[in-house]
């Protein structure tokens, strides 16, 4: 085996490696985590410009986040999102709750660092953890 070819097998790897622990194919570190049914930006200056709704049916709303007027946490209802005459309802269990640190799925929308959300299907549910954010049903 020639030293190119050795070299080759190297970088092939170091570059799969690099692909899978959150690098874009361009060599460009991203920027989110996905906690779930949830994906969060990391980045300290990083925002979403959209809020992307994901349903068990396969629907899909992308709302900006310019047009959400009001962010509401009720405890026995969920999370409320005003958008003009609109409101969306995202109801599920631990919305509010503490992920990791500084992590709070409420919190993360109130600041733009949510990109999307997706409803659990019953299998997430039935195997997730005790803490675990789980979103039930999001209305529109």
């Amino acid at each position: 085996m020639s030293d190119d070819t050795t070299l080759q097998k190297y970088l092939r790897r170091n570059r799969s490696e690099s692909l899978s622990n959150g690098a874009d194919e361009d060599g460009t570190e991203q920027a989110e985590t996905v906690a779930g049914c949830f994906g969060f930006l990391r980045g300290a200056r990083e925002r979403a410009m959209c809020l992307e709704l994901r349903r068990k049916s396969g629907q899909i709303l992308a709302i900006n986040y310019s047009y959400i007027s009001r962010f509401e946490y009720q405890p026995d209802v969920g999370i409320l999102l005003h958008s003009g005459s609109d409101t969306i309802k995202i109801a599920g269990t631990n919305l509010n709750a503490a992920i990791g640190p500084q992590m709070r799925l409420f919190d993360a929308i109130c600041r733009h660092k949510v990109p999307w959300l997706s409803e659990s299907d019953r299998a997430e549910r039935l195997g997730a953890e005790k803490d675990a954010v789980i979103i039930m049903t999001i209305d529109w």
